[in-house]
């Protein structure tokens, strides 16, 4: 009897060890958290703690771990956006101040007489033109503006597509031939209802358009439509002068123009504005290029994501 009390006494002395062991080793891991804790407060987001054991603490550290992780990648995506739109309102000054000057000047220049009869209806002409490139600016501007903060209200319908497209071809055909671009469309016979934005899907074929004649110095373009099952696919091809390979992936970001020294009545916004209103209609645009031959814009309709936006 006495050794088997001996032998729980034992037993008894080794668990209160091996638990005041644990104890100690919980205070230090305890402890260390407060310290990491203590560091990330102050603003090291760099800190990760590492549990040694499995356990309740383990998967606090963990816990904390993943806290703190995402905490420095939204300070990271917050500083970017920043950066972002630091750009964004630089370029908006530059692109607003420069035309806004220019027509001051000339309107300044008419209203002082400093120019010569025969020269007063050309500056005249020359500042209106200037004030509706600043107009055509503004909205551009505006439309991104609500694409941007998902403000855009868009009002689907039922539409055909193919005569949609041809009513806005038949717009262009005068400017195409002032601009000398020879044009070329292929788009079929039969009718193909789609649920679509009617004003977002010209200003997106607009838009397209509206970069050949301005940035591409193409002397021909060609549209293709191709209706395939549930797929509906548009390709505009412009002869043009083409963009360099670096440059394709940032076409579609506001504000970004390829060429920078060149002035161009460009404002940066028509392909950011395109992309954000494919995406409203659950399409998707690619676009390939090879400089000094071709750029091609695919835009790829889907009838099946179409028809939810019926409901959205």
């Amino acid at each position: 009897m006495v050794a088997f009390l001996i032998v729980i006494c034992g037993l008894l002395f080794i668990t209160c060890l091996i638990l005041c062991l644990e104890m100690i080793k919980t205070s230090g891991q305890l402890d260390t958290l407060c310290e990491v804790l203590a560091d990330v407060k102050s603003g090291n987001l760099n800190r990760r703690i590492l549990a040694q054991k499995a356990g309740k603490i383990r998967e606090i550290c963990y816990g904390i771990n993943e806290i703190v992780e995402t905490m420095q990648n939204r300070i990271i995506e917050q500083n970017i956006s920043e950066q972002s739109y630091k750009r964004l309102m630089t370029g908006l000054s530059h692109d607003v101040k420069t035309p806004l000057a220019s027509l001051i000047g000339y309107l300044e220049a008419i209203d002082g007489c400093m120019v010569k009869e025969e020269k007063r209806d050309r500056y005249v002409n020359i500042a209106l033109m200037k004030a509706i490139r600043l107009k055509e600016f503004t909205n551009d501007l505006f439309e991104w503006v609500k694409l941007d903060a998902k403000e855009k209200v868009f009002h689907f319908q039922e539409l055909d597509i193919v005569e949609l497209t041809r009513t806005i071809i038949s717009d262009w055909l005068n400017v195409f031939d002032k601009k000398k671009i020879a044009y070329e469309f292929q788009i079929p016979e039969t009718e193909c209802l789609m649920f679509l934005d009617k004003m977002a899907y010209e200003r997106m074929i607009n838009n397209l358009f509206q970069n050949i004649v301005v940035h591409s110095d193409a002397d021909k373009m060609k549209l293709e439509m191709t209706v395939s099952g549930e797929k509906v696919c548009i390709i505009i091809t412009d002869c043009g002068i083409g963009i360099e390979e670096e440059k394709l992936p940032f076409i579609f970001e506001r504000l970004y123009q390829c060429d920078e020294a060149r002035a161009t009545d460009g404002n940066g916004l028509g392909l950011a504005i395109v992309k954000e209103l494919l995406a409203a209609h659950h399409a998707s645009i690619d676009v390939e290029s090879s400089v000094g031959e071709f750029t091609r814009f695919k835009i790829l309709f889907f009838k099946n994501s179409n028809r939810q936006l019926q409901s959205e």
